[in-house]
């Protein structure tokens, strides 16, 4: 589902030349690759895959229940699931190596959603992919979903790839 915002005046003629790419870590997330490959057939496509690892005032609502009896640890966890998620969006650019798609990666520390939106003005995105389960409304907010704010958010096209659960 390609969801496009009202227009704005100071906004040239649409191009996908630079695609956004949110990872999460979630395998089931991952197969919006397939369709990268193929958005970005055409010769200088830009794809910066981007994973944000929140701060201890960043987590989702279920984790914050453990993070407020243990915030030593959890920010130590946080802090050490950096270099992971490195690895983990270098396999990803390795994946998309055969393509014809110039990829990097980067991982942030944040609230995801404001990190998204950030990542994607600095790096001059025409168009943000998310791989989702499409929850809506109570299940995307109890899930913690960030599709629904990052539409909200978000001055940039959103292609939503369906995923399957494996």
């Amino acid at each position: 589902m390609l969801l496009v915002p009202t227009p704005r005046e100071d906004v040239a003629e649409f191009s996908c030349n630079r695609l956004l790419v949110p990872l999460d870590g979630n395998a089931d997330h991952e197969q919006g690759l397939s369709a990268v490959a193929k958005l970005g057939a055409g010769a200088g496509t830009k794809v910066l895959l981007l994973m944000v690892i929140p701060t201890w005032r960043d987590l989702k609502q279920e984790s914050m229940v453990a993070s407020r009896t243990l915030p030593g640890t959890t920010v130590e966890l946080l802090d050490a699931s950096l270099a992971p998620a490195s690895g983990y969006l270098d396999e990803k650019r390795a994946r998309l190596a055969g393509s014809s798609c110039e990829v990097s990666a980067s991982v942030a520390r944040g609230d995801p959603v404001r990190e998204i939106v950030g990542a994607a003005g600095r790096f001059h995105a025409d168009l943000v992919l998310l791989g989702t389960h499409g929850k809506t409304h109570m299940d995307a907010f109890w899930s913690g979903s960030v599709t629904p704010q990052l539409v909200q958010r978000s001055h940039l096209p959103i292609l939503l790839v369906p995923v399957h659960e494996r």
